[in-house]
């Protein structure tokens, strides 16, 4: 069920930008969501930038990050 579910959405959303594939701005944006998104290293940055911010709350969340 969820894995069809998934499927759906993926191709979904693969019809939603096919349009832009071939074109450098896009693919650009696109690769580097995709290399960010590797190791979970877009999560990292999203912790990094809220401990930025400053506060108890988000010193817990530079901790997350290291």
């Amino acid at each position: 069920m969820l894995r069809e579910v998934v499927g759906t959405f993926d191709d979904a959303a693969d019809e939603a930008v096919e349009h832009l594939r071939g074109r450098g701005p896009a693919d650009r944006i696109f690769y580097t969501a995709s290399a960010l998104g590797d190791f979970g290293l877009l999560w990292v940055v999203f912790a990094l930038l809220r401990a930025l911010r400053g506060g108890a709350v988000n010193e817990a969340a530079a901790r997350r990050a290291v």
